[in-house]
């Protein structure tokens, strides 16, 4: 066994570049020069890919933030709309009546029509699903401008009325205009 080992040793082994050929030696300077850039490149990214996550975190952190402000920039808006819309409920809330006398408001409807030469054909109260709601079926006779005037003084006048399903038509005995109409008149209830 020495032997073998003594005559490795005193072999002698020609280096790399002595066998190497003028392609191997530019293939190698080609390989080494990948590596060197490939070096390169992954010493500047990784420092620069850190950067980058560095800069979207602090992103999303601004983001937050700007968020932040927004909402509260929208509260600051919601509360004053909150509020200007709560004293307009109040204020529709003082025009409607707490309780209704129905003989008083169907007087009233009476004296109107009077007002106007409108004369009032049947005026019978409806049940109605709504609290704080009364609902009545009637049918007017009258000019056009006298109905549309009688139409607009009763919206306009407290308690809180409205005019729905209306029907004009005109009458085929006298050729006057006849208006069937719900009349639905609104106040406060406690429910």
């Amino acid at each position: 066994m020495n032997n073998i080992f003594f005559r490795l040793t005193k072999m002698k082994i020609p280096f790399p570049h002595a066998i190497m050929t003028k392609n191997n030696k530019n293939a190698c300077g080609l390989l080494f020069s990948v590596l060197f850039l490939f070096g390169v490149v992954k010493g500047i990214a990784e420092p620069l890919k850190e950067k980058e996550h560095h800069l979207i975190s602090e992103s999303k952190a601004m983001q937050q933030e700007i968020q932040v402000y927004q909402d509260f920039y929208g509260n600051a808006h919601r509360d004053a709309d909150r509020a200007r819309k709560l004293s307009e409920l109040r204020s529709l809330q003082a025009a409607l009546p707490d309780m209704l006398n129905t003989d008083k408001i169907v007087k009233k409807l009476y004296n109107k029509a009077d007002d106007y030469d409108i004369v009032i054909q049947e005026m019978k109260s409806l049940q109605s699903n709504e609290a704080g709601k009364l609902v009545w079926d009637a049918e007017f006779f009258g000019t056009w401008n006298a109905l549309l005037c009688f139409l607009k003084d009763l919206e306009e006048q407290a308690p809180f009325t409205r005019l729905n399903h209306v029907r004009i038509y005109k009458s085929q005995k006298d050729n006057k205009l006849i208006m069937q109409a719900h009349i639905n008149i609104y106040y406060l209830s406690d429910i």
